[in-house]
């Protein structure tokens, strides 16, 4: 089932404003704190660096509301082949100007084009949450069609 069949919520809508107005301190926080930084908080890092492992040789992941790109960063770092998709342009502004060596685009998780058994996995770190609960579902069950045999979610 591609994820462009799920139409976008108006509450989406909502949600991009939302962290468009908050990117930049989101960042700073993340500058200033290490809150949001899972290399600062070890249950965090375990639990990707579980996932990473899991991934690794399966083929390209998505990292799906990547935000400002700091989880995407890492699991590049770990050797995973990754790109990263927000609903917030802001946030993949600044994704785009701390990470430049990923690959970062604005999307919604409701209107991605993915082919099926094309991906080794899907990350919805700290974002599925944002969806409407009624189409979560449906977003779900795309991401399992776009996943190869064994792939993760």
């Amino acid at each position: 089932m591609p994820l462009s069949s799920t139409a976008q919520p108006t509450d989406l809508d909502v949600v991009r404003d939302s962290y468009d107005r908050a990117a930049e301190n989101y960042v700073n926080l993340i500058a200033t704190t290490g809150m949001g930084d899972i290399r600062t908080q070890p249950w965090l890092k375990a639990a990707i660096d579980a996932f990473a492992d899991s991934v690794r040789n399966l083929g390209h992941v998505l990292d799906v509301g990547c935000g400002p790109g700091t989880v995407t960063a890492y699991l590049h770092e770990c050797g995973v082949e990754i790109s990263g998709v927000d609903l917030s342009p802001r946030m993949i502004e600044h994704a785009e100007r701390l990470h430049p060596e990923c690959s970062l685009t604005v999307g919604s998780a409701t209107e991605l084009d993915l082919e099926p058994r094309s991906l080794g996995g899907i990350l919805g770190w700290w974002s599925l949450f944002n969806l409407p609960r009624e189409i979560l579902p449906n977003v779900l069950a795309a991401f399992h069609d776009a996943l190869i045999p064994g792939g993760q979610v």
